[in-house]
């Protein structure tokens, strides 16, 4: 496959891919990241 069909297609799919796991990864990060704070202070 050719450079400019990979970016033809990374174009919208590729994009819509990574914004949704970019999205899960950030509401997985908000969920864990504020309970280990907190858990090492106490």
């Amino acid at each position: 496959m050719r450079i400019d069909e990979l970016h033809k297609f990374s174009d919208g799919t590729l994009n819509d891919v990574r914004n949704a796991l970019d999205d899960r990864l950030k509401g997985i990060r908000m969920q864990y990241l504020p309970s280990t704070i907190w858990g090492k202070g106490d």
